[in-house]
């Protein structure tokens, strides 16, 4: 869990508008997001039907050498 510690920005009538982070804290935050979309698409491709790919075959269309 990423330990935030936010600083509010508000409006005149005191609602929240915007939201500071320290830029350690916001990389962190981002790295986190990151993990969980390829969390998401790990499992996406896990539960699928569709046939992959040999990796042969993938690096070849793609002009990588062998």
């Amino acid at each position: 869990m990423i330990d935030l510690h936010p600083n509010y920005v508000t409006a005149g009538d005191g609602s929240r508008v915007a939201v500071q982070l320290k830029t350690a804290e916001y990389d962190a935050l981002l790295a986190e997001l990151e993990d969980l979309e390829d969390l998401r698409a790990y499992l996406a491709a896990k539960t699928s039907t569709e046939l992959a790919e040999p990796y042969d075959q993938v690096r070849r269309e793609l002009g990588f050498p062998e």
